[in-house]
């Protein structure tokens, strides 16, 4: 959703936008497949509820509250709803499941096409530009859609500005129609990022990538020990000296593994370090960051553990 959210800034429709969105993920991965099996079931001129179930039966073994499913829900809104607001909406909501993703992910696609012009007056009215949520934690809500998107454009400016991205907001009018050749599908480009375990995160720089591997969920029980493995690639000609630290680890989990002296890498090549950890009985969700050190040149990591109870249930933040 994310791709084709993206891609509808610029290309306008629909059956090319679902294409293109397909062509970023792997054909035998679960969302192609639920997506697949809606769009099959428009070709074939079933109707919506026969849509639903031929997404609940090529999704059955994941159960309820998974994406695969939901955006196929979503899909079936957008191809049933003959480009009509409240239909689309209705049909995708009442396909079930997580209901208020399937609705505000439909709604921000029409949003993106068309702007609030294709929201019809009886759905504007009674909704209105407030927000009324019990939802957000940790920080206050803000009062209306229009406050929410003010703030949303400031943060984009700040995370394009830590990232150096060549990408600018700005207000007023604007032409991005030669972007279209963005949308060209590539998928060798792709091919090496689909390789990667979703229990991966990985941080990349021209002259480094350092990479956690949870090797699974990240989850910790009491009385058992969770590996995180990290590597380090240098991607540079030289040899490389770099240590690698953990800030703000709780106290209430240890660590083991981690090494004491500086790490040589030679010229493109890769270390690893496994890093076992153990939680206490008091110990909650633990969170922290890794960090490696190169020549004064920092790269850094958020990562973090849910600890899990004797019956594989989490336990809430303290």
């Amino acid at each position: 959703t994310a791709t084709l959210e993206s891609a509808a800034f610029i290309e306008k429709d629909r059956d090319k936008l679902i294409k293109f969105a397909l062509s970023m993920i792997p054909d035998d991965c679960r969302v192609a497949i639920a997506v697949n099996t809606t769009v099959e079931a428009k070709k074939n001129g079933i109707d919506w509820q026969q849509a639903r179930e031929a997404v609940i039966k090529a999704t059955e073994d994941l159960g309820w509250f998974q994406a695969p499913r939901n955006i196929a829900f979503t899909l079936i809104g957008w191809l049933y709803g003959d480009n009509d607001f409240g239909k689309s909406i209705c049909i995708a909501v009442n396909c079930g499941d997580d209901t208020d993703c399937t609705g505000a992910t439909l709604g921000s696609i029409f949003g993106i096409l068309y702007g609030t012009t294709i929201i019809p007056e009886k759905w504007r009215a009674p909704i209105g530009d407030g927000i009324k949520t019990e939802a957000i934690s940790g920080f206050e809500a803000p009062a209306t859609l229009q406050a929410l998107t003010d703030k949303t454009v400031e943060m984009q400016k700040k995370v394009a500005e830590l990232y150096q991205s060549p990408l600018k907001v700005t207000l007023g009018k604007n032409n991005i129609s030669n972007s279209r050749e963005l949308l060209a599908i590539n998928k060798n480009e792709l091919s090496h990022i689909w390789q990667h375990s979703p229990y991966q995160i990985t941080r990349n720089t021209d002259e480094l990538s350092f990479t956690c591997d949870y090797a699974g969920t990240p989850e910790i029980m009491i009385g058992e020990t969770k590996v995180l493995n990290i590597s380090i690639v240098n991607n540079t000609n030289n040899e490389k000296n770099i240590s690698l630290s953990l800030k703000d680890v709780p106290a209430e989990f240890s660590v083991k593994g981690m090494p004491d002296r500086l790490l040589k890498i030679s010229p493109h090549a890769k270390l690893d370090v496994a890093l076992s950890f153990n939680a206490s009985p008091d110990a909650t969700n633990g969170k922290f960051i890794a960090e490696i050190n190169d020549a004064g040149k920092t790269l850094d990591m958020q990562l973090g553990l849910i600890k899990l109870n004797a019956h594989g249930s989490s336990v809430p933040e303290k």
